[in-house]
């Protein structure tokens, strides 16, 4: 929804917040709202989509003057906890979420209000008689929050960027190497930039005058894990289950229409998408959907189309091309602040994004997170890919690397490397994978056992891999000033399908389905829901990727790293860095290339023009032979 900005400990400078709030402004182009006091100041850039009057601007105020709150996301409960407040006798007086989630949190204290909120957010919560700050961030990460400290002084942020004015911006070298040795990035903890964290999921940051920032968490995605409710739906029949979910994916789509400004959904002609629009179609008139066609031989328009015929809606289409992987990649990048190899389908994302805008939509509602929740990569089916695929990714890869990325159902279009690097990559990603399986390793059945591999699935999907997810629809959706939103990540959702029974997300059936994992079927309960709002060919259509190849096909002359910024960064000699360009593997030289345009665009301080001329002068991709 916004874009916030705070430092605490040190006397603001207005140059240099304004420069904050420049960084920021795609996240909140419709108000920029400051307030400097003596050694703390907050910024909030507004994008309005509830309440758009100037009542809600904020940094917002409570009645005394003496606390302030700076608020990206949505809260879609906050009308329930009006309700509460008023009949405390708190009254608010405007009719957005911002005064309500304000309110409280003075009210019942962060502590008890936390755990209560519905919705999407990062805010930052001031008491200017103190010089406290707390701030947080919901269970799933949705939206972004970075801070960085040196004891004295603390600084927060949506994006890296906003921090640039304050702050040196230097390359975290461990993370770097990390990713140029298979490791997709980090996205809680530590980031790529040195002395930049990510405040995690759940988690809450209190600082005060004189002590270094404490973090906690109010919250986890493995508290899901419910034995009582898991018992409560094992006693359900079938069509219960199904009908239980049908209700609350509902409910979830109709709180998050809630808006005053136009909301739409996107539409890629999958089952998760096409369920969504089916349910949102009856709940707003005139609803604007969108899709991403990305051109070739595995175009998904045509599944889209069939979608908007039969719910008799207009279909926007963003066509992608080839050459928009070279011309978006810089822009992508630049406002990803990471390298996307792990999200090719980030360029689609960003074009479909800045159609939804074109057409004056603000926000826009996502399958996204289904897949996690109710198992629906083919990674995660039984069985073992083709013998082909089997044998070429044994060429490319380690047994358990291969597990891993099985495990984890990432579809990215780059293999990690052998074994021999698990170690030295799980130090480099500061054991971020491998912490939280861990910690689901460390949950018990009634019985007191370990809880089987299999229902760990889905919280391991909501872990790492969500979060890159989510990461790409904030900062992309973002950087088109638009807001993404995910009725599948409604809490009460997600306990369901965390604690549903395994064989109602992946079935045994008697018909052949997908030739890739005949006779189970994926997404059994979703797609239950799905025949009774979209046709059978849409609810049963099997799972694809986002079509995307095009970095697969891209060649890279080595001139294109010659006065390498990542060489330079990572100290390498002349003759270093001559392998480096000229001989190094193509998955590598992916790798060095995205993280080369990061560097560039993110630490360097270049134009993505500037990026963009240089990748087409050395960088071309060959035509899909396929097509």
């Amino acid at each position: 929804m916004c874009g916030i900005f705070g430092v605490v400990g040190l006397d603001p400078d207005r140059d240099r917040l304004e420069a904050s709030a420049a960084a920021l402004r795609h996240r909140g182009p419709d108000h920029v709202g400051f307030w400097i006091g003596r050694e703390a100041a907050l910024l909030h850039t507004r994008l309005s989509l509830v309440d758009l009057s100037a009542d809600s601007h904020q940094p917002f105020w409570d009645a005394s003057g003496r606390h302030a709150l700076v608020f990206n996301g949505e809260i879609y409960n906050f009308r329930e906890l009006r309700a509460e407040l008023a009949a405390a006798g708190i009254a608010c007086r405007t009719s957005g979420d911002t005064e309500v989630l304000l309110a409280m949190l003075l009210h019942a204290g962060v502590e008890r209000t936390l755990p209560r909120l519905e919705g999407m957010f990062a805010f930052a919560l001031y008491d200017t008689q103190t010089g406290a700050l707390t701030a947080a961030r919901d269970r799933f990460g949705m939206k972004p929050l970075v801070y960085h400290s040196d004891g004295n002084r603390l600084l927060f942020a949506s994006e890296v960027k906003a921090l640039r004015p304050w702050i040196g911006l230097e390359a975290d070298l461990v993370a770097l190497t990390s990713f140029l040795g298979g490791f997709q990035g980090p996205t809680t903890g530590p980031s790529l930039f040195k002395d930049v964290r990510h405040l995690p999921p759940g988690g809450v940051l209190t600082a005060s005058p004189g002590r270094p920032p404490q973090v906690t968490q109010f919250a986890t995605v493995a508290d899901l894990w419910d034995l009582t409710e898991r018992e409560r739906l094992r006693g359900l029949s079938r069509r219960r289950l199904v009908d239980e979910l049908e209700a609350r994916l509902y409910a979830s789509v109709r709180s998050q229409l809630m808006a005053d400004a136009p909301v739409g959904v996107f539409c890629s002609g999958g089952v998760d998408s096409s369920v969504v629009v089916a349910m949102s179609s009856t709940l707003h008139a005139n609803l604007a959907i969108f899709h991403a066609d990305v051109e070739g031989r595995h175009s998904e328009r045509s599944a889209a189309e069939t979608l908007a015929r039969h719910l008799k809606l207009d279909l926007r289409v963003a066509p992608v091309r080839d050459a928009d992987f070279l011309d978006a990649l810089p822009t992508v990048i630049a406002h990803s602040e990471r390298p996307i190899t792990i999200r090719p389908d980030s360029i689609p994302f960003f074009r479909v994004c800045t159609l939804v805008r074109a057409h004056g939509v603000k926000g826009v509602l996502s399958g996204e997170a289904a897949d996690e929740c109710f198992l629906g990569y083919q990674s995660m089916m039984p069985g073992m890919p083709g013998l082909g695929a089997f044998r070429r990714r044994m060429a490319g890869m380690g047994l358990r690397n291969l597990y891993r990325r099985l495990a984890l159902g990432q579809h990215a279009e780059f293999e990690m490397f052998d074994e021999r690097s698990d170690l030295s990559q799980a130090i480099g990603s500061r054991f971020e994978i491998e912490l939280q399986e861990a910690r689901h390793r460390g949950l018990r059945d009634r019985h007191g056992s370990p809880i089987r591999a299999e229902d760990r699935k889905t919280l391991d999907a909501l872990g790492y891999h969500l979060r890159t997810l989510l990461h790409r629809n904030d900062t992309l959706g973002m950087a088109a000033s638009i807001e993404s939103r995910f009725p599948f990540l409604e809490t009460g959702l997600v306990r369901l399908a965390v604690n549903l029974p395994h064989e109602f997300k992946i079935r045994r059936t008697l018909r052949p389905g997908d030739l890739r994992h005949p006779f189970y079927c994926d997404k059994w309960i979703l797609r239950q829901v799905a025949r009774r709002w979209v046709p059978r060919a849409l609810s049963d259509r099997p799972k694809r990727a986002f079509p995307t190849n095009a970095f697969k096909r891209m060649r890279i002359a080595p001139a294109f790293f010659r006065d390498s910024c990542v060489a330079g960064l990572l100290a390498l000699g002349a003759e270093e860095r001559a392998f480096f360009s000229e001989h190094s593997r193509p998955l590598l030289q992916q790798r060095l290339l995205q993280a080369e345009v990061w560097a560039l665009t993110c630490l360097c301080r270049a134009t993505p023009d500037q990026v963009r001329e240089r990748l087409h002068r050395h960088v071309t991709v060959t035509p899909d032979r396929g097509r």
